[in-house]
């Protein structure tokens, strides 16, 4: 794996995003955060993140929805949505459009990171070729 993969965190919930971005870059990972749709697509568009992990539970129902669509037009990067609406409809919605994966919410750590390290080697992989 290249040193230091790029990681943008996409959340409304600042604590959050704090929190993910201590345990990611202690992982060795290089992360920037957004936390808001607009932020989002500007930071991918300049940074161009190797993985992009979207929280879905936004204030404005279908901000992350639209975030997600937006995103998946401008960048091939791999894409974990999380929710913690367990609605199995929007599961499909996400994973058939935009998402790489969907993890629910709460989620265990190593899940989180296992779920990381297995999409970036993947598409590191296929890049790399």
């Amino acid at each position: 794996m290249v040193a230091e993969p790029k990681l943008l965190l996409i959340s409304e919930d600042l604590d959050y995003l704090r929190t993910l971005e201590e345990a990611l870059t202690s992982q060795t990972y290089a992360v920037k955060i957004a936390n808001d749709g607009q932020e989002a697509v500007n930071v991918a568009a300049e940074y161009k993140p190797e993985l992009i992990l979207v929280d879905l539970d936004f204030k404005a129902r279908d901000e992350g929805f639209k975030t997600c669509m937006i995103l998946r037009r401008i960048t091939d990067s791999p894409m974990i949505v999380m929710s913690g609406n367990h609605d199995e409809l929007e599961k499909i919605k996400y994973l058939n459009l935009c998402a790489d994966r969907f993890i629910d919410k709460p989620c265990r750590p190593d899940i989180l990171l296992s779920t990381i390290h297995s999409l970036l080697r993947l598409w590191l992989y296929h890049h790399q070729r």
